[in-house]
Order: C-alpha cells, then structure tokens, then sequence
C-alpha cells in the first residue's frame, strides 16, 4: 500500500509538471504572436508615416521647382537608410494637360538615383542663379501671356512653371520609391 500511494503522488507530481510546461508554453506562445503581430504593426505605422510625407505631393499640379527641390531634398535624406531601396526623384519628359493623362514618357533628369553626379546639383543652381529663367528650355520659369484686366492689353509674364506629382510606391516594400514630376502644359489651362 505504502508504494501505491508513492507512486500515486509520483504521477501526480508528474502531471502537475505537465501541466505547468504547458501552461508556460501556452502563455509563450500567446505572448510571441502578440509580440509579432504587434512588431508588424508597428512596421506598417512606419511605412504609412514614411510614405505620407511623399504622398501629400501625389497628384497635385500646383507644384513649381522650390516644392521639386524641398522633395528630392528630403529622398536624398531618406536615402541615406541602405535598409530599403532608394527613392528615385525624376523631371520628366514632354508635357502633361492639366486634368489629363499621364504620358509614359522617360524622365530627363534624375534629381537623386542617377549615377555619378545627378543633375541635382544643375538644378540647385539654376535656381539659386537664376540662369536660363524663362528661357525654352528653363525648367524653372517661363514666359506667358496674360491679360491685363484693367488696359484690356495682353502682357507676357514671367510665371513659375507648374508641375504635376505622382508617386509610386514599391511592391515588395510598400514604401515610396519613384517621384515622377510632369510640367503642365500651361498653353492649355488658360493661366
């Protein structure tokens, strides 16, 4: 009888440990999944905060060279993280009717993912220099004509020249990783 009852109190005891194990086991695993999920969480956050900043610029056409710079200004920052691919900032080619479509067309300046030089610097300092303002090829300012609502005369005027945004973001990332700038065709939208 005396070794019933201490076998009994060993398999009880035995139990007992199963059950804590797993009891801690449980409560591990509970705790890792909060833990992950919360870590993907807190990952998406990121992203969405990174990639507001950027997205706040996408579609707007009200867009001229100060707000290109402020932006390739802030990729060339963002770039300096080599955890994620950098973000490309582009001029791109031909013109773009306010409201319409977007052309395919390839970029003719890349202002931050073009090796060696970039044609940042170019564009720093055409604006701080002002060189080729309103010229044909400034992608600064430009010359329209504008009517003068008082004399009933029709004046050219230098005017900033207007861009569009659109931003594409990676598949794999999620994260900001082409800023494409489309110049408005300005002889269409009657400014």
């Amino acid at each position: 009888m005396e070794n019933a009852s201490k076998a009994l109190l060993m398999a009880a005891g035995v139990l007992m440990g199963i059950l804590v194990l797993s009891l801690i086991v449980y409560i591990y695993a509970t705790f890792s999944d909060s833990t992950q999920k919360n870590m993907e969480q807190m990952k998406l956050n990121e992203t969405v905060a990174f990639n507001s900043k950027y997205l706040a610029y996408d579609g707007r056409e009200d867009l001229t060279c100060y707000d290109i710079l402020n932006i390739a200004n802030m990729a060339i920052k963002d770039n300096e993280d080599d955890e994620y691919p950098p973000i490309s900032v582009q001029i791109m080619n031909g013109l773009v009717n306010p409201g319409g479509n977007t052309p395919n067309t390839l970029p003719s300046h890349w202002l931050t993912t073009a090796p060696p030089e970039y044609y940042y610097n170019d564009f720093v300092d055409e604006i701080n220099s002002m060189q080729n303002f309103g010229s044909a090829g400034s992608l600064i300012m430009e010359t329209l004509p504008v009517h003068d609502t008082v004399t009933g005369e029709t004046k050219n005027a230098r005017v900033l020249v207007k861009y569009r945004c659109v931003v594409l973001t990676n598949d794999t990332t999620g994260r900001v990783d082409i800023v494409k700038f489309f110049r408005i065709n300005s002889a269409s939208s009657g400014t």
